[in-house]
């Protein structure tokens, strides 16, 4: 990772620490990663992505999807139209179908990180598109517990800590 690169996430990672942050700074972490995506590798991109991901899994909610995959579906499509894996082509059905969730967000970033090198050697500069997908989630998540959220500010500082100084 480049230095450019290591100083984007470090202003992000001291945000954590001070514990000045919400689910604008995690948007931040996710649009970095896309903009940063061809200096990181598979080790650095899963540690970072972890972050947005961890709170997918345990503290966010949509209010209505119902609304939200209508006001969006266009958007979420031409983000995928050049990936014709079938995990993307599969994801496009159920988008397509007003079927995605919280959970296809996180298979997403699975596939991305289990996927990272064939992905950047097949879509390179539009490897971040689907990344685009997941920040706009963020735009219409809530929180079920704020707490628990702001305790996690140092966990997710180390974690970009470990990312952009080769830590395991």
């Amino acid at each position: 990772m480049h230095i450019s690169t290591k100083k984007r996430f470090n202003k992000i990672g001291d945000k954590f620490i001070k514990i000045d942050y919400d689910l604008s700074t995690i948007r931040w972490v996710i649009s970095e990663v896309r903009n940063t995506i061809w200096d990181m590798n598979q080790t650095e991109f899963k540690k970072l992505i972890s972050i947005p991901s961890s709170i997918l899994k345990e503290d966010a909610y949509i209010k209505d999807y119902e609304m939200w995959q209508k006001e969006n579906k266009g958007y979420l499509l031409s983000n995928l139209s050049d990936f014709k894996e079938k995990y993307f082509i599969e994801l496009k059905e159920k988008i397509y179908s007003d079927k995605y969730s919280i959970n296809d967000m996180l298979e997403t970033i699975d596939y991305m990180v289990d996927n990272f090198d064939n992905l950047q050697e097949n879509h390179s500069g539009k490897m971040e598109m689907p990344l685009r997908n997941i920040e706009l989630g963020f735009r219409n998540l809530d929180i079920s517990n704020k707490k628990a959220l702001t305790s996690k500010g140092e966990l997710f500082s180390k974690y970009i800590e470990n990312a952009v100084n080769g830590a395991l």
